[in-house]
């Protein structure tokens, strides 16, 4: 598969809106965008401050062709629920795809801040939306320390959605409402090593299913030797992996111990490969 990206000569597309009351005075990044009634939905990450003083926020801007946008006129649509402890610092990593009832649901990342051992507190959570507008949300999706959920639109494997999340590494799990996910602990995805994704791997947009598999594009960053002598995040780019879905959900059609994975970035393919789920 060969995938060819242009970047919009007309970048960018949206800019913060500056103000005293803005919740978006600095900056606006990381949305997740559906299509809806032929106009594109953006729901963005919006913030009012930086480092350990931002609280992120979601807000909506609507299109008519995905390059001119307007401001939903009350934004913020999502913000951060006091009652929450997990969403002190807010809501980051929105995911957001469209189920058989017509719902829409948003996965996101709750964030409260750093714990005493210097690790973000984060939790995996989800919303459900009749309009793009108004979100019920659920809580969390799973226990423990996880980020970054991305749901196959348009896809069930044995009657269960498929949501690929995780942090460093990328995982699999499944649920048959949204609510209630079971976890395979064992990495499908993992750094490499001399790659440009060897220090980091993470969910990414919800993935879509092709004539050659389920397309995941997933973020990576590569490390290098900071100022401080440590190795830290250098780059940060966003990756294509494919697979086989009947040879990857039934791995007697494998051969050996691993299944195969490509990877494209900037026309150059690359080759990895993933353990048989068991």
């Amino acid at each position: 598969m060969k995938i060819r990206v242009q970047k919009y000569q007309g970048n960018p597309i949206l800019t913060p809106q500056l103000g005293e009351r803005s919740f978006e005075k600095a900056c606006v990044y990381n949305p997740a965008a559906i299509v809806n009634d032929g106009k594109v939905y953006l729901l963005y990450r919006a913030e009012e401050g930086y480092y350990d003083r931002y609280v992120s926020r979601v807000g909506l801007a609507i299109s008519e062709d995905g390059f001119s946008f307007e401001r939903y006129p009350n934004n913020p649509i999502i913000d951060r629920d006091p009652a929450r402890e997990e969403e002190k610092r807010g809501i980051e990593d929105l995911r957001v795809i469209q189920i058989e009832d017509g719902r829409y649901f948003l996965t996101y990342t709750a964030y409260a801040g750093l714990i005493e051992d210097g690790a973000t507190k984060i939790k995996l959570c989800g919303a459900f939306s009749q309009d793009l507008i108004h979100w019920e949300k659920i809580g969390s999706l799973l226990p423990g320390r996880e980020k970054a959920g991305a749901i196959i639109q348009d896809y069930k494997y044995k009657d269960q959605y498929v949501m690929y999340l995780g942090e460093g590494i990328l995982k699999v799990a499944f649920s048959k409402n949204l609510k209630h996910w079971e976890m395979r602990e064992q990495p499908v995805l993992e750094p490499r090593e001399g790659y440009f994704d060897d220090i980091l791997v993470e969910g990414g947009p919800p993935p879509l299913v092709t004539e050659q598999g389920i397309l995941v594009i997933y973020n990576s960053a590569k490390g290098g030797v900071g100022y401080r002598g440590t190795k830290e995040g250098m780059s940060y780019s966003p990756v294509v992996p494919i697979h086989n879905t009947l040879i990857w959900f039934k791995p007697e059609f494998s051969q050996g111990n691993h299944l195969s994975w490509f990877s494209v970035k900037t026309g150059g393919v690359y080759d990895t490969s993933l353990r048989k789920m068991q």
